[in-house]
C-alpha cells in the first residue's frame, strides 16, 4: 500500500507540471490557445443553428395544428 500510495502521489505531484506545458496553457499567448482550444468547430455551430431552425419550425407547425384541432 506504501508503494501504491507513493506512486500514486508522485504521478499527481509531475501531472499538473506536465499538463501545463504539454497544453501549452501558460505564458504570453496562453489566453488564445486556450480560447482556441474551448471554441467549437464551424461545422457544429452550423448544424446546432440549422437544428433550432427546424425545431422552431416544427414548434410553430404543432401550434397551428392544436389551434385547427
Amino acid at each position: 500500500m506504501a508503494i501504491d500510495h507513493e506512486i500514486v502521489l508522485g504521478v499527481q505531484k509531475g501531472m499538473d507540471k506536465a499538463l501545463q506545458e504539454g497544453l501549452q496553457i501558460t505564458g504570453p499567448d496562453a489566453y488564445s490557445r486556450c480560447k482556441g482550444m474551448l471554441e467549437e468547430r464551424i461545422s457544429i455551430v452550423t448544424t446546432r443553428r440549422d437544428i433550432e431552425e427546424k425545431r422552431q419550425r416544427l414548434m410553430a407547425a404543432r401550434q397551428e395544428l392544436r389551434r385547427l384541432m
